[in-house]
């Protein structure tokens, strides 16, 4: 094999930096790559990642946008700077990304479903319920719709709705696991909020399972079970 050349070896150090969450040293690696190769499109991605790691999203948007001159027609690069504009809470910039996201991709669901907590967050319910109602009408089965338009079910007062919707994703086998324990920690507190300690707690019991995967996950579900036993 042909030895790897600067430019490669740098991407190799900058993604076992990545991989270590050394998110500063990634940073030096793809922005000393970037000083030598300024139009290099994977470089200035993965520094992108390296400043999402380190929750440096001023940073990221920066990066973005650079990219996005250079390539003003990447559908995904316009739904990742909407994301990040909706953490910052810049929902004004957020909505652009986000309609230029969707001239390129209009019938895409998750578009929809980010327009939707986009409007959830303005405190729009309603203008949310109708984008997702839209985006399960492209694609019935989209799980994070429909844990999406679970939650704003519970926001509008539609706590009966809410409860099925989200026991549903719950017990549903083609539901991603991601997505059917989300939908358990709201079934958990919704359910506690009600009065319903025990089915609470039973509610996270009987993916314990699949939560004893994720570390910090399992933790929060044991706590939360107990606080709901502890009110019976």
């Amino acid at each position: 094999d042909a030895p790897l050349t600067r430019r490669e070896r740098g991407y190799v150090a900058g993604a076992r930096a990545l991989f270590a969450r050394d998110a500063g040293r990634a940073q030096a690696i793809y922005s000393k790559l970037l000083r030598e190769f300024p139009y290099d499109v994977e470089a200035r991605w993965l520094l992108v990642l390296a400043y999402d790691v380190a929750y440096e999203d001023e940073s990221a948007v920066s990066q973005l946008r650079v990219l996005l001159n250079q390539e003003p027609q990447n559908d995904y690069l316009w739904s990742y700077l909407a994301e990040t504009y909706l953490r910052l809470g810049k929902f004004d910039l957020a909505r652009q990304a986000l309609d230029r996201y969707l001239t390129y991709k209009p019938r895409d669901p998750f578009g929809f479903t980010v327009l939707a907590e986009l409007d959830q967050l303005s405190g729009n319910l309603d203008g949310a319920a109708g984008h997702l109602a839209h985006a399960l009408e492209l694609q019935p089965d989209f799980s994070t719709a429909r844990l999406a338009l679970a939650r704003n079910q519970a926001l509008r007062g539609r706590t009966t709705d809410a409860l099925t919707s989200l026991n549903t994703l719950t017990t549903a086998a083609d539901v991603p696991p991601a997505v059917r324990i989300d939908a358990a920690f709201d079934l958990s507190g919704l359910l506690r909020g009600s009065g319903q300690f025990a089915a609470a707690a039973r509610s996270l019991a009987d993916l314990q399972k699949q939560i004893d995967k994720e570390y910090v996950r399992a933790a929060m579900a044991l706590a939360q079970r107990g606080e709901a036993l502890a009110e019976l």
